[in-house]
């Protein structure tokens, strides 16, 4: 985070080194495979003191803000103008002529090393190389510059902290010529898998204390210069493909896995293991009650809700609801129909398959009517049950408890009189439907005293 803020706070500025003649470019860098010579530093103007955030000789990280004093240097200023609309404006540009000499060596002295580190103008001037004049031709605005990318090869430990860095400037290859050759012409990036065009090789010399890092020298080489891959500490290109699972998803939380370089153990990249679904629900039981078909369940780990399934035999499944209780009431079944139900555990991952199904045939609960007292006895009446076989009918009185005192067979039958009922006395009475061992719930009571 340091080195961003202290990136964000500079003026990152790159040299794009255009067309010149193999002789001219002799006179300061050395290329191999190219006519045109090409050549990109990084270099970050302002003030401050180096800021070094982590160190290996494969991967040195850190920011060294200067600054070159321009105004010491030759200069001329360039009238620009510009037209927006139907205003014309003006401004002028100071350019400062730097000697190649002074800006190459503040510029690769200064540069991140890193095995991956890719260095882009997206702000201010992009100073012009001339070759003739071995000039950088450094206007103080405008300008977009390209990027460059540094990938270290590898090191050599020479002892007593101090370290020669091998590696390469390259560029993106977005075309490579026929016949190029890896390691000549162009280069697998390390972690990322594309094409580079290798534009130079570099030696770097550097010597590290435990503490800072202390740059001491760097020069342009030759390829063959570059020791041979048994004399070097390789740059890691971390390959891996496989994932390793740092934490198991579980049905109450989603898990983690991560690739992990097999060579240096770097993490290459983090992903999140989805969360389980949860398991299946057990149905427990499956009643009629007063209000509907009452289904219960058992609770399952890591279930958010539940989804409740209904169909009948000429039906297919429908959820009919969902709920965070193990239980539910159907109170839109209809009475004299067979149902069957199952349930579904639903958490974040999905919902589960379907529980076990039961099984009801509804007979909804009759109501009952205010009992009348007549010479022949209590008479009673209720609502039709549709589907129903008969009616069961139930009394109490005093401190004893209901006893089913009828059965009324038929289901257009929906009256009886309790011809038992004695003058005086008082009298409780409920009914419920039944067809073959399926029953309804019980009625709503009524409660008379008999006057005959």
């Amino acid at each position: 985070m340091k080195r961003v803020i202290s990136l964000l706070m500079c003026v990152v500025l790159l040299c794009s080194m255009f067309a010149v003649s193999v002789t001219a470019a002799e006179n300061h860098f050395d290329t191999f495979h190219s006519e045109t010579m090409k050549l990109w530093f990084a270099v970050v103007f302002g003030g401050g003191e180096d800021n070094i955030y982590e160190f290996t000789p494969l991967q040195i990280k850190w920011v060294t803000n200067f600054k070159i004093d321009a105004t010491k240097f030759d200069s001329y200023e360039e009238l620009v103008e510009y037209t927006y609309g139907d205003k014309t404006y003006s401004y002028t540009i100071i350019h400062y002529q730097i000697p190649a000499d002074v800006y190459e060596s503040e510029a690769l002295k200064h540069f991140n090393i890193s095995d991956i580190n890719t260095l882009r103008n997206d702000t201010y001037t992009s100073p012009v190389y001339n070759g003739e004049a071995h000039i950088y031709d450094m206007p103080d605005g405008g300008g977009m510059g390209d990027s460059i990318t540094y990938a270290t090869k590898g090191y050599k430990d020479l002892g007593n902290g101090k370290y020669e860095v091998y590696g390469y400037t390259v560029e993106q290859a977005y075309e490579l010529p026929d016949g190029a050759v890896e390691g000549v012409d162009y280069i697998i990036m390390p972690g990322y898998g594309n094409a580079a065009e290798i534009l130079k090789c570099l030696r770097i010399t550097i010597e590290y204390n435990g503490a800072d890092v202390k740059f001491l020298s760097w020069e342009t080489i030759a390829l063959e210069d570059i020791p041979a891959d048994e004399e070097l500490v390789f740059a890691c290109k971390h390959n891996s493909t496989k994932w390793n699972t740092v934490k198991k998803a579980t049905v109450t939380s989603k898990g983690k896995k991560e690739k992990v370089c097999t060579e240096c153990g770097k993490v290459l990249e983090t992903a999140t293991i989805a969360q389980l679904k949860a398991g299946k629900p057990k149905l427990k039981s499956i009643e009629t009650t007063e209000h509907g078909v009452l289904i219960k369940w058992g609770k399952v780990s890591g279930a958010d809700k539940y989804r409740v399934y209904r169909k009948t035999s000429k039906s297919d499944w429908e959820c009919i609801a969902t709920t965070s209780n193990t239980y539910y009431t159907d109170k839109t079944a209809k009475s004299g129909t067979k149902y069957y139900y199952a349930v579904k555990s639903q958490n974040e991952a999905g919902n589960s398959s379907l529980s076990n199904e039961l099984s009801k045939y509804y007979l909804a609960d009759p109501t009952l009517k205010t009992p009348k007292s007549t010479k022949s006895g209590v008479k009673l009446e209720w609502s039709k049950v549709k589907g129903a076989d008969g009616y069961y009918v139930y009394c109490k009185t005093g401190s004893k408890g209901y006893e089913r005192i009828a059965t009324v067979k038929g289901s257009t039958k929906v009256t009886y009189t309790d011809k038992t009922a004695k003058k005086g006395k008082k009298y409780t009475y409920k009914v419920k439907a039944y067809k073959s061992k399926t029953y309804s719930a019980y009625s709503n009571t009524k409660t008379i005293t008999d006057k005959y």
